[in-house]
């Protein structure tokens, strides 16, 4: 059934996306995996009932975990890349753009690639609702079988085991680490949100697991499985005085610098190492010049150094005060945060970082009201805590302060409003 108002420009696609199911996340793999059937991207539902093998001749790899994810995308594919492979990756939520979803060869895929593919996707699925990550997946795989590449990477969305990206069979999957977030989804504590997590791992095919403290739901599954590899025992990424040492069964690398947190970086270089020679890359270069926007992004403005993080849980902005504890004092943070976070764990690491907290408000329902977030902080720190009525103002209001360096943090949709300030500066 072809629609007779079909969108004609991206935006108005968005939107549309947007509409179209009832619930924002709605895990389970039955539809898109039957729309993605009709497309021809994966097997036969008599052979395989929910997800499917992926019929096309790509590796694919698939990246889940709480934190890292992209971070460990963005490795793989400049490895891959330098190594004369074609790499189409698949991330979540995009900064600024859409298009940053969906990238081939290191180029975001066009607006008019995407209205052409949203098309085809709408056609084909008739009356089958999808949510927007759905449709959002649906189109990446539809867009990799088109421009025939070698490697598809693939960052879960939420979870693993019904997140829309499992509806292919994985040949390799990688878990990066196991923390406390979406609770309501994956299940309060480790050991249940691990066993979502591990439901990317296909039987036969590789699990790289870089979670130094596995819960035990996820050692057994790691022991039970062939093959499995771990990061400690079969590889690692340690800091050796000003270097940094990686070895992959027993192959040692000297790195001088990194711009992406350890882990992802060990998990990415020792999936590569699968299926290309790592000896014959510049690696340390490529290590070092790897960059993620909105991951320790740096920029100067008026004098000062700004820096966007998207750090959101309590592991991430623990990671993210762990790189600000060499940076200049004083330090200030623009910080908005989703009120179905464990706000507390999530401000107390960084509480002995900074020394003014600038609290701008979302535009999203789950958004926690600045007043809110000031009276959580109160209790942790004795540090100066203004309120805004938008992250705009609480990042132009940092900016003037006295602080050498200026973070934004909190959500990818507080990172997203400053993104969008810097790019209209350099406009």
């Amino acid at each position: 059934m072809i629609l007779l108002s079909m969108p004609q420009i991206l935006s108005e696609w968005l939107s549309k996306l947007e509409t179209l199911h009832k619930q924002a996340i709605d895990l389970g793999l039955e539809r898109c995996a039957e729309v993605a059937r009709r497309l021809s991207l994966i097997g036969d539902p008599s052979v395989h009932p929910i997800a499917g093998r992926w019929l096309h001749r790509a590796t694919v790899i698939t990246v889940a975990g709480t934190n890292g994810k992209g971070s460990c995308v963005a490795m793989l594919s400049t490895l891959l890349r330098a190594s004369g492979a074609s790499v189409g990756c698949y991330t979540s939520p995009h900064i600024v753009r859409f298009n940053e979803r969906i990238v081939i060869n290191g180029n975001e895929v066009s607006d008019q690639e995407l209205c052409e593919i949203f098309s085809e996707i709408d056609e084909a699925r008739e009356n089958i609702s999808l949510s927007y990550f759905e449709f959002s997946t649906l189109a990446a795989l539809l867009l990799f079988k088109k421009h025939d590449v070698d490697y598809c990477v693939l960052e879960v969305g939420l979870g693993g085991r019904l997140d829309a990206t499992n509806i292919v069979d994985t040949d390799l999957a990688i878990i990066t680490s196991i923390d406390i977030d979406h609770q309501d989804w994956l299940g309060n504590d480790r050991e249940q949100i691990a066993i979502e997590k591990a439901g990317i791992v296909r039987p036969g095919k590789p699990l790289v697991c870089a979670e130094d403290s596995p819960p035990k739901s996820l050692l057994a599954i790691i022991n039970d499985h062939t093959p499995s590899y771990t990061v400690g025992e079969h590889f690692y990424l340690r800091q050796q005085s000003d270097r940094f040492e990686l070895k992959i069964l027993g192959e040692r690398f000297m790195l001088d610098s990194l711009t992406l947190p350890t882990p992802s970086v060990a998990a990415a270089c020792f999936a590569a190492s699968r299926f290309i020679d790592l000896s014959e890359l510049p690696l340390s270069t490529l290590v070092s010049e790897c960059r993620l926007a909105g991951r320790m992004q740096v920029f100067r403005r008026h004098g000062k150094r700004v820096i966007l993080d998207v750090a959101h849980n309590p592991a991430s902005t623990s990671l993210l005060a762990e790189q600000l504890a060499s940076y200049e004092k004083p330090i200030a943070i623009v910080f908005a945060i989703m009120s179905d976070k464990d706000i507390l764990a999530s401000v107390e690491p960084l509480a002995p970082i900074v020394d003014g907290w600038y609290l701008g408000q979302l535009d999203l329902e789950r958004a926690l009201k600045p007043v809110d977030l000031k009276g959580v902080l109160e209790t942790v720190t004795y540090e100066k805590v203004l309120c805004f009525e938008n992250v705009e103002k609480a990042y132009r209001a940092a900016l003037n302060g006295p602080y050498e360096t200026v973070v934004v943090a909190g959500s990818f949709y507080t990172v997203s409003e400053v993104s969008v300030l810097l790019e209209q500066e350099n406009g």
